[in-house]
């Protein structure tokens, strides 16, 4: 039952958005494309900018991660993903926690507690960089299929750009098997990440489909109430 309201929603939602899209298809497809090519070309070399920066930012944050001395994920990674409300739990919790029960046993739980920060550290990161890739590597593809099927040549201050865009993709794409250490960190922490992943998107869909199950269960009881006081 709830789900099937979740998915009758959606799917009103869904419906009342395409009543007003009228203009979703244009009249003048190639008049849209070179629009949007236009556009793209304006905006390009900012975007290819910023994804620069956050690059560069990810492969330092994965060097301090995915480091075989790494006990603890980053505190700065840890305070953004609670921020996010994307860990479990802060890191100085699991410490406090550990230290509350006694001298001789805050040693093993502070450190399995740690873990699990690290994890949603490296697990948040991997992630990062596949969204990262996904963007470059349809950003880049765009633009040179659009160039390509329009017959459009590429703006000359565009060459730098391109060029910067496809060696970020080899970048993310070499940043964990060039270094050895970090590709067996890689490799033992991806199933612990993914079971993590999972687990947190099993809490959201949990909330999500509890919550759809009340409305419904709701709207039923009022319907069969107003039906008994007729």
């Amino acid at each position: 039952g709830g789900v099937s309201g979740a998915l009758g929603a959606l799917g009103s939602f869904v419906g009342r958005g395409a009543k007003r899209g009228p203009q979703l298809v244009p009249r003048d497809a190639d008049r849209a494309r070179r629009k949007y090519l236009t556009s793209l070309d304006e905006r390009f070399p900012n975007e290819i900018n910023a994804l620069h920066a956050e690059v560069v930012h990810w492969s330092l944050e994965v060097s301090a991660a995915f480091s075989p001395n790494a006990v603890r994920a980053p505190a700065n990674l840890v305070q953004a993903l609670v921020q996010a409300g994307q860990a479990s739990r802060p890191q100085s919790q699991s410490s406090a926690g550990g230290g509350g029960g006694g001298g001789g046993g805050s040693g093993s739980n502070g450190a399995v507690d740690d873990l699990v920060p690290l994890l949603e550290a490296r697990g948040s990161l991997l992630l990062r960089g596949l969204v990262c890739a996904r963007r470059l590597s349809g950003l880049v593809q765009t633009l040179v299929a659009l160039h390509l099927a329009l017959n459009a040549p590429v703006p000359k201050r565009l060459l730098r750009p391109l060029a910067r865009g496809v060696e970020l993709l080899k970048a993310l794409e070499f940043a964990l098997p060039n270094h050895p250490s970090r590709a067996a960190v890689a490799a033992g922490s991806i199933p612990h990440c993914a079971q993590l992943t999972a687990a947190k998107l099993l809490r959201i869909t949990r909330a999500v489909r509890l919550a759809a199950t009340n409305r419904s269960a709701g709207s039923g009881g009022s319907g069969g109430g107003g039906g008994g006081g007729g």
